[in-house]
């Protein structure tokens, strides 16, 4: 199979890097139980996985990576909702891993042998996705007073409601990772894929096929769970990247670049250069 091909190759590229940077073991107790810092990402991880008991698969969601279809599959796997399209809130119904019912032998028990799967996405187009879909034009009522927050610290006249893409950006680049909302939070600090071992690593311009594949593997290949990628949004958003970017300041494009270095890397995604964002960025 094509995905699983590309899975493997995935998380050879992940086994490399974690290597290369020797990145932390976050699962590890931390040696000072006060550590806010250690808490807050283990806390980030457990709160990035869905499961379902029924077919023993913990799936960590990307915000703004199929992050909403994710939930929804896991929703009709269970039972939850008959069928994809009659779920509104995802949220609302699919089981979290660190829900209070399950104590902490039994999630650790699940994320050591449940079929562990996570989709990626090139990080500069999630950005631009989710800043589109959260903050962009008027903000979204949950995003108004971060939206503030954000221009009264990089605005001069400290005024408006229309937070520009730059502002955003040096936002990402001033704040801890761990500390981000998790729309804009690295793959590395949602998912662990250092301190995780995954089944599976797909990507979002393969999400059909990829979630077609997990299915079979996990014996749920019901017609009903299949889905429909929409390709033409993908490839927007794709074109769209690189005329966000290219209206960011270089010395800020290359500040977040050596922020998220580690998170394309990790998953084979070839560093973006400011000079020729649209070749790189294409439909």
């Amino acid at each position: 199979f094509q995905a699983e091909m590309e899975s493997n190759k995935r998380k050879n590229t992940v086994e490399n890097v974690c290597r290369k940077y020797n990145l932390t073991n976050i699962l590890a107790p931390p040696a000072d139980p006060k550590d806010r810092k250690r808490a807050k990402q283990i806390s980030n991880l457990r709160e990035h996985f869905v499961l379902s008991e029924k077919y023993k698969v913990l799936v960590c969601f990307i915000p703004k990576a199929g992050c909403r279809t994710l939930k929804k599959l896991l929703a009709v796997m269970d039972n939850l909702s008959p069928s994809i399209e009659k779920i509104q809130r995802a949220n609302n119904i699919v089981v979290f891993l660190n829900d209070k019912k399950f104590p902490k032998e039994q999630r650790e028990y699940m994320l050591k042998n449940y079929y562990k799967f996570m989709i990626a996405r090139d990080p500069f187009e999630r950005l631009v996705s989710a800043f589109r879909n959260k903050i962009q034009g008027q903000l979204r009522e949950h995003y108004r007073p971060l939206g503030r927050r954000i221009i009264k610290k990089y605005r001069q006249n400290k005024t408006g409601d229309d937070v520009t893409f730059t502002e955003f950006v040096r936002h990402l680049i001033d704040t801890p990772s761990w500390q981000l909302d998790v729309h804009w939070m690295p793959h590395e600090d949602s998912c662990r894929p250092c301190d995780v071992k995954y089944d599976f690593i797909g990507s979002i311009d393969t999400l059909e096929r990829d979630l077609d594949y997990v299915m079979r593997k996990i014996h749920a290949n019901e017609t009903k769970h299949h889905i429909n990628q929409d390709s033409g949004a993908l490839a927007k958003t794709k074109l769209l990247t690189a005329s966000f970017f290219k209206k960011v300041p270089k010395e800020y494009f290359d500040k977040l670049l050596a922020i998220r270095k580690t998170d394309f890397e990790l998953f084979g995604y070839p560093l973006p250069k400011y000079e020729s964002l649209d070749k790189h960025y294409h439909a």
